[in-house]
């Protein structure tokens, strides 16, 4: 692919603000495999070095675009998602530190899940789905949650100020230290606040304003617990002491839930529609 046709190769690692260092990069890589093509025909007597070497420039250009490209894609990234942090540098630090010290194994397994949406780790669409609103938000939210409860106090403090930015910026309240297992879904943030004493399965779809959190201690053995493939509607309000919530539930919207919820049903609200006449 990278021989037959280079300028697909780069567009597809570019951003809207990258093909034109793209293009650039095209047109030289593309004069040295052509060259290369020219070196290696019969008529000419060129030495199989000087070929390879060309071929070998032709890659280097490519490999200069995609620096780039990836370049403006952490750019867009962090001054799109995040401006705050982009005034203490040392932030990025701490989350760097976090990132090489080998406990994100289940960050990885969720950004896979949710923001990769792919069975192996490629880090260019972590980047590029990243700049999306709706994977933007579970990509930082799921970095600051594994800061908290895995990192040290100082990656600890930066998973809160990424957790108040976020919630500034999208309108979304999950508390920090919430265990929420990969495949969530929020098709829109607004309103949703979960309490950080939540313990939440795979493949849960919570949609907006939705609370679940406890109704008055805050007590770490008081959890909220809700199982896999639960399909939560709008306007939920699960509150309460040890409330639990079985898998596989379908959860009708403007709901109200103070207890316990069997696996393999559909729970709903009776609610009344009346008309007063003045």
């Amino acid at each position: 692919m990278l021989r037959q046709n280079p300028r697909k190769f780069v567009y597809y690692f570019c951003s809207r603000h990258g093909k034109i260092v793209a293009l650039q990069v095209h047109l030289l890589g593309r004069l040295f495999i052509d060259a290369s093509d020219l070196m290696s025909d019969s008529y000419f007597s060129v030495s199989p070095t000087l070929s390879a070497f060309s071929l070998l420039l032709s890659y280097l250009c490519l490999l200069r675009g995609f620096i780039c490209v990836y370049k403006i894609h952490l750019y867009s990234l962090f001054s799109k998602n995040l401006r705050m942090l982009i005034k203490n540098p040392i932030s990025y630090f701490h989350i760097g530190t976090f990132l090489f010290s080998g406990k994100k194994r289940h960050l990885l397994e969720c950004w896979k899940a949710e923001v990769i949406m792919r069975d192996k780790f490629v880090f260019h669409r972590l980047i590029r789905n990243g700049m999306q609103r709706q994977r933007g938000f579970l990509l930082w939210w799921r970095l600051a949650n594994e800061m908290y409860i895995s990192g040290n106090k100082k990656q600890r403090k930066c998973a809160i100020k990424i957790k108040n930015a976020l919630m500034a910026k999208y309108g979304c309240d999950i508390g920090l230290g919430a265990q929420i297992g990969k495949g969530l879904v929020l098709p829109h943030h607004s309103g949703v606040v979960i309490h950080g004493n939540v313990k939440i399965g795979e493949n849960v779809i919570i949609r907006q304003n939705t609370t679940i959190g406890e109704k008055e201690s805050d007590s770490r053995e008081n959890y909220i617990v809700i199982g896999d493939n639960v399909d939560i509607g709008a306007h939920t309000c699960i509150i309460g002491l040890n409330v639990k919530i079985g898998s596989n539930v379908k959860i009708g919207a403007m709901s109200f839930i103070m207890e316990e919820v069997p696996d393999n049903c559909t729970y709903v609200t009776r609610k009344e529609s009346r008309v007063i006449m003045r």
